[in-house]
């Protein structure tokens, strides 16, 4: 059977912080690895639509992928289905291993099976591991050019965040990682990088952390989607 390269809205997910715990306990460290690649699909399906969503792990990186329809209210739906899929799969990452996430999304020409990925000559995973390498945050950002195709559609908006330097990110609090999960997850990462901080990379972790902690209190003060108390980071 031929192979062809369709429409699909793709993402490149990179796992922070596993390098530190994969230099403490490998075993450790590929055992949750390995449960936050398996859980996750098997949890999401209680609530989401995972059809013809697909996910291929290296290490800590995932690209996941979803064909788009041809016809536009259920591409909408597509659309919708992925980024929420991405959102809960950040946000459990989060509240259950204490793991934060950085990548990036867009939609281009893409082939995916059990095999092999593989896109088309404007490189649409190569443009979404760009994405990611440049995000600085733990944030899964939008790619620029495919930012006005998910503006267009009003249900779309929830899931989409302008950040203080431009860049629309992901808003994974969509998902409701509230209060209690979010803060003790929160203060064990603290604790966590409080033995690093001493490190060559203090100044990047205490960035991702304070960016992480701005980012809840921003979500979890607005209230609509968050019924809990504001975290703050001291």
């Amino acid at each position: 059977m031929n192979k062809n390269i369709t429409e699909h809205i793709v993402a490149y997910i990179d796992v922070l912080g596993t390098t530190s715990r994969r230099n403490a306990d490998l075993e450790e460290s590929l055992n949750m690895l390995h449960q936050l690649y398996t859980r996750t699909p098997k949890i999401a399906e209680n609530n989401l639509c995972l059809e013809n969503i697909k996910m291929k792990a290296f290490t800590d990186n995932i690209v996941v992928a979803k064909e788009l329809s041809l016809d536009l209210h259920e591409s909408i739906i597509d659309i919708i289905d992925f980024l929420h899929w991405c959102s809960f799969f950040q946000a459990y990452s989060i509240s259950e291993f204490n793991w934060l996430i950085r990548g990036g999304i867009t939609i281009g020409k893409f082939f995916m099976d059990d095999v092999m990925a593989l896109g088309d000559r404007d490189g649409t995973l190569e443009k979404t591991m760009k994405l990611e390498s440049c995000a600085i945050y733990p944030r899964i950002v939008i790619d620029a050019e495919t930012l006005p195709k998910l503006q267009r559609y009003k249900k779309v908006e929830p899931y989409l965040i302008l950040d203080f330097d431009g860049i629309h990110f992901l808003n994974y609090m969509i998902c409701e990682l509230v209060g209690k999960s979010a803060k003790n997850a929160f203060e064990k990462m603290k604790l966590e990088a409080s033995q690093e901080l001493d490190g060559p990379n203090k100044d990047k972790i205490y960035q991702k952390l304070l960016w992480h902690a701005n980012y809840m209190n921003r979500a979890l003060e607005n209230g609509e989607q968050l019924n809990s108390e504001s975290i703050h980071i001291t």
